[in-house]
């Protein structure tokens, strides 16, 4: 899936986005599709991304049985945004912390355990 109208890909993006489509917007597609997704954008993410992203990426993975894949995203997605000596969650990895006390961050931590590791979804029709 383009992440627009006329994206080129292998263009550099700030954060998930395109990813969302199979989590949390749980869009029919294929396997192929969904792996394909994650590939291409995993690999274009800046290296200042913010912590949310690789949340995302790492519900993807696990989602799709990529349990290595899945934890290297999901420590991706917390170990560089924590910082001592309170472990506070921050935006952007050190030294440019971004957002402190970054909740959004938390809020990918919590969701790629619950729907990553324990695969809770919740529908609407069900």
């Amino acid at each position: 899936h383009p992440e627009f109208s006329g994206y080129s890909p292998g263009t550099i993006v700030k954060q998930a986005d395109a990813v969302l489509l199979g989590f949390p917007l749980m869009l029919n597609m294929s396997l192929s599709t969904r792996q394909n997704d994650l590939r291409i954008y995993e690999k274009v993410v800046r290296e200042t991304g913010p912590a949310m992203t690789w949340s995302m990426h790492a519900i993807g993975h696990l989602e799709i049985g990529e349990s290595d894949q899945g934890e290297l995203y999901f420590n991706r997605s917390y170990k560089p945004h924590v910082t001592k000596p309170f472990y506070i969650w921050t935006e952007n990895k050190q030294p440019n912390f971004g957002a402190v006390n970054f909740i959004t961050g938390m809020g990918g931590f919590l969701q790629s355990v619950f729907h990553g590791y324990f695969g809770v979804r919740v529908y609407l029709d069900k």
